[in-house]
């Protein structure tokens, strides 16, 4: 005599999504005569009794619920609350590693000339007006796309407490952007000016290095953000089914220890380059592009 299982798994073959008023449908699987099949990606399943569904939560990589189906039960798979489609993580992924790219192609002309003392540093930008301004577009560009890039994720993420955690993660990192962003326009128009100021007349202009200051400590807040952005970001990644845990406990450790190392070095040393501000986003893009 057949358990319930047993006649479950030969009863049982079509596998049907559980329509839902928010979310699309996003296929159909098949559960063969005898078999117990995996179903990678599902997060509810449920049993349809007479038009009512009861549905279970069950983990990645489970076998389908035909050992507590009763006899002659539709099986039915919710897909609504699982893992991002396959099109939506390769395009988010993409625009996270297309924002750090972004970054580089600025970034990689910078010369440490620019860093000097202002009636060093100032007549070097001077001569350098055509790679200054190049540096600084590209980088103003890569914070446009990668807080787009953080946006998608949140969008693609199924999972309740994930989704929460990436938008937070979006905000805190959006909010220092703009911060930078300030900052970046200053470098762009303020600064060209008084180093044409400082090769004609001869010094630094009154009062630059008041606003030269200000603008630094735009880009200290940019820093800090992006470093907590990226725990929180680690935060969602964990709560989620989309990306490995070994990605979002990278993000919470590596976000928590370099806000504190940059507090701790004064807001220099190690801890400064802005290319850190871009890492773990586009760490979760190529993960996204290659998972």
């Amino acid at each position: 005599m057949r358990n319930d299982a047993e006649v479950a798994l030969l009863d049982i073959y079509d596998v049907e999504l559980v329509a839902d008023s928010t979310r699309p449908l996003r296929g159909m699987s098949v559960v063969r005569p005898g078999q117990a099949p995996t179903w990678q990606g599902v997060a509810a399943v449920g049993v349809n009794r007479g038009g009512m569904t009861q549905a279970k939560r069950c983990p990645r990589d489970v076998l389908a619920p035909a050992a507590w189906a009763a006899p002659g039960s539709l099986v039915v798979a919710s897909w609504h609350d699982a893992d991002m489609d396959v099109d939506g993580a390769v395009f988010v992924g993409g625009v996270l590693v297309t924002g750090l790219v972004i970054f580089l192609v600025g970034a990689v002309a910078w010369r440490l000339d620019y860093q000097r003392p202002l009636q060093e540093a100032l007549p070097v930008i001077h001569r350098d007006r055509g790679r200054w301004a190049w540096i600084h577009t590209w980088m103003i560009s890569a914070l446009v796309v990668t807080p787009a890039g953080l946006a998608g994720l949140t969008l693609a993420l199924g999972e309740p407490t994930a989704t929460v955690l990436a938008g937070m993660a979006t905000a805190v990192y959006g909010a220092g952007g703009v911060c930078w962003i300030v900052s970046l326009a200053f470098r762009l128009t303020v600064v060209p000016w008084a180093a044409e100021r400082a090769v004609t007349a001869g010094h630094v202009p009154d009062g630059f290095a008041a606003y030269d200051r200000w603008a630094g400590a735009l880009y200290v807040v940019h820093m800090l953000t992006a470093y907590l952005g990226s725990a929180v970001l680690g935060m969602a990644v964990l709560a989620s089914d989309a990306l490995p845990t070994w990605l979002g406990w990278a993000g919470v450790v590596w976000g928590l220890a370099f806000a504190a190392g940059f507090v701790a070095t004064r807001f220099a040393g190690p801890f400064n380059p802005p290319f850190w501000a871009h890492l773990y986003t586009g760490t979760v893009g190529l993960v996204l592009l290659l998972g």
